[in-house]
């Protein structure tokens, strides 16, 4: 060992030359990967409240698609008696305008069916839905529940 060479400590971890770069390990997260991941938390919220929906009222959940000249949408909860249930929260309140058609597509598959069409909104839900819906569907077929 040469006299003028650093000391090396015995305990000094040592680095091997080819050993990878923490960055080119590190996990990258990217902005479509976050979109995906919370696209897939409001699906399964949807799945959670609506499970709780069908339990509270009877029914089940259900996917069929509803198809009117008003437009189309997914059947939330087919109640006990034949209801068509949609289910909701907050989020309701940044397009009453789709809440609006979603409604028109529930009632009149409803009425040819000959059951009622309900709507069943989280506690938290603006009270802005809950009346936009009511006076759709009548006070009685809009009910709030407790995630």
């Amino acid at each position: 060992v040469e006299e003028n060479a650093p000391k090396v400590e015995e305990n000094t971890p040592k680095v091997e030359e080819n050993a990878p770069k923490v960055e080119e390990n590190a996990p990258k997260v990217e902005e479509d990967n976050l979109q995906v991941r919370k696209g897939e938390q409001r699906r399964l919220l949807g799945l959670t409240r609506e499970a709780t929906v069908a339990e509270l009222t009877g029914g089940t959940v259900s996917r069929e698609k509803l198809s009117t000249a008003a437009g189309s949408t997914d059947l939330d909860v087919l109640g006990p008696n034949g209801e068509l249930i949609m289910v909701g929260g907050p989020a309701k309140a940044k397009d009453l305008g789709n809440l609006g058609r979603n409604i028109k597509v529930y009632k009149e598959i409803a009425s040819e069916r000959g059951v009622k069409a309900m709507a069943y909104f989280t506690d938290d839900t603006p009270q802005s839905v809950i009346d936009f819906a009511a006076k759709r569907l009548s006070t009685e077929n809009v009910k709030t529940f407790q995630e």
